[in-house]
């Protein structure tokens, strides 16, 4: 699996989660956010019972030949890969239209996650997808991914206000029973906060 890396964690992981391959590949142009990422999401394929080689690759922003050339070189060495187009900046998405574009005589598989509908969508155009199950994540790791932990033993109780105890509640309420939907919602600001 070849991952367009995105700054939203969520786009990162849910095609590997959902379809369990031997190697990802995180392709994207900010190493140390990717290194950093990569530790974490390491720590939850593991805790839901994966364990892929993980590959991180970095191209300059915006250097579209860089990452074709890139590209081609993880497909020369990969040729059965899957790009998942699920995250992934523009320009990124872009240079995958070129390599396809430059490679019309060989078959790349192109897929996204929608994690609206929690279904995976062909976008390589020859009507198949991968095998897959619908991935989760719990609270704790949904807060891990955005970078932050749950480590509620450690707090000092006696300075929180019963405001703060309330709003974490109340967000700990909607995690638990929708925590896809807050995932999509957390995606949303996100893009709002760019």
């Amino acid at each position: 699996l070849v991952e367009l890396y995105s700054k939203a964690p969520c786009n990162n992981i849910y095609s590997c989660l959902a379809t369990s391959p031997e190697r990802v590949v995180f392709l994207g142009s900010d190493s140390k956010d990717m290194n950093r990422s990569v530790q974490i999401f390491s720590s939850v394929f593991s805790e839901k019972g994966q364990n892929p080689e993980i590959v991180c690759k970095t191209v300059p922003k915006n250097d579209i030949s860089r990452s074709v050339q890139l590209m081609e070189e993880i497909y020369a060495t990969y040729d059965d890969c899957v790009f998942d187009i699920t995250g992934g900046d523009g320009m990124m998405i872009f240079s995958l239209g070129r390599f396809c574009e430059k490679n019309k005589d060989k078959k790349i598989f192109i897929h996204s996650f929608n994690v609206t509908n929690d279904r995976i969508c062909d976008c390589d155009g020859d009507g198949k997808v991968a095998e897959y199950s619908v991935p989760s994540l719990s609270v704790r790791e949904n807060i891990m991914i955005h970078g932050g932990m749950c480590d509620w033993d450690s707090r000092n109780k006696k300075e929180e206000s019963a405001e703060f105890k309330n709003d974490v509640k109340k967000l700990f309420s909607i995690c638990r029973e929708n925590p896809r939907g807050w995932n999509s919602q957390m995606n949303i600001l996100a893009a709002i906060e760019e």
